[in-house]
């Protein structure tokens, strides 16, 4: 047979078990008005981090967003320092408040300390990597940010030199005329490639002091001037060497691990001078060559290999030598 209370004895019974010690208020608080968010009348503490309580409504609400003051910039003092770090820096502006964040050439300052809401300090964090006209950051405690272009400079520090100069392990008797130097087995360490008479010898550096040398490369003929590039969009760098005694080019093409596979390229002329710029910014070197003759030669590089040559000038004098390239 079901059993059924009234109201009111549920209630008698609720304060009897109360009374007794079986049932107590803490679990009829928590059991009936704290899971339900419409009491934060009573327990403001339902709501949220980013809450409060409207005492109107009884229900928990968005609390509004902070107020931040506009933040800008005006003057950086001093407007240049050292890539190591150190230097104090003291910036100049308004609306500074709160926890700023201030960043150079993207390396945060650090001990940022605002001094009054127009004057903030840091230090100059170290960046490597950074050098000359760079662009400064504030970011305010509202996550507003501005920044001042070209407002800061950093600066390279006076090159220091072993006074016990490194003898490179080359036979005796070799002869290198000309130093190329760029990065050749794709480990970010820069590499010494020696142009001797007739043959190429590469150093490959390991970042600290010391190199492997490779066997010499024979190539015959009189080699003259280098250069390097990326002659075949391939992303690996490439060697282009003039032969002053016979009317060709090498093409040394670069695999990325070291190694260079030489290929002779015809050419009317013999050549000395050799440049590789970008002649029509496609992203791929280029060859400006100089016949013995006084004729400018261009052989366009591409995916499928140099192009060419083409007469693009004349008249140059004659035995014209080395070739320099420069936005004159």
């Amino acid at each position: 047979m079901p059993f059924f209370l009234s109201k009111h004895r549920v209630l008698y019974w609720l304060i009897a078990l109360a009374m007794a010690g079986q049932l107590h208020c803490n679990d009829l608080w928590s059991s009936s008005l704290v899971e339900d968010r419409r009491n934060c009348v009573l327990s403001p503490a339902v709501c949220g981090d980013f809450e409060e309580c409207d005492y109107v409504t009884e229900t928990c609400k968005p609390l509004p967003p902070p107020s931040c003051p506009a933040i800008s910039i005006e003057a950086i003092t001093p407007t240049s320092g050292s890539r190591r770090g150190g230097t104090k820096i003291t910036i100049t502006g308004s609306g500074f408040q709160g926890d700023m964040r201030v960043e150079i050439d993207g390396t945060p300052l650090e001990n940022v300390v605002v001094e009054a809401s127009s004057q903030l300090s840091g230090t100059l964090g170290a960046s490597i990597a950074s050098c000359g006209p760079s662009a400064v950051t504030l970011i305010s405690s509202c996550f507003e940010r501005v920044s001042k272009a070209q407002a800061f400079a950093y600066s390279l520090e006076p090159l220091e030199f072993d006074d016990q100069p490194l003898q490179l392990p080359s036979p005796p008797g070799t002869k290198v005329q000309q130093l190329v130097i760029d990065e050749l087995n794709s480990d970010g360490d820069p590499d010494i490639i020696g142009i001797e008479p007739s043959a190429v010898r590469s150093f490959l550096s390991d970042g600290n002091g010391s190199f492997t040398t490779s066997a010499p490369l024979s190539l015959g003929g009189t080699l003259f001037q280098a250069a390097s590039g990326d002659f075949s969009g391939d992303k690996f760098r490439d060697l282009i060497i003039s032969d002053e005694q016979n009317p060709r080019l090498w093409l040394l093409s670069g695999s990325g691990t070291g190694s260079l596979a030489p290929q002779s390229i015809p050419m009317p002329e013999p050549i000395r001078g050799v440049v590789s710029p970008d002649t029509n910014s496609d992203g791929i070197s280029d060859v400006l060559a100089v016949g013995k003759s006084g004729t400018l030669y261009l052989l366009l590089g591409s995916s499928g290999g140099l192009t060419g040559p083409d007469i693009v000038a004349s008249g140059l004098p004659a035995s014209s030598m080395l070739a320099a390239l420069g936005d004159i």
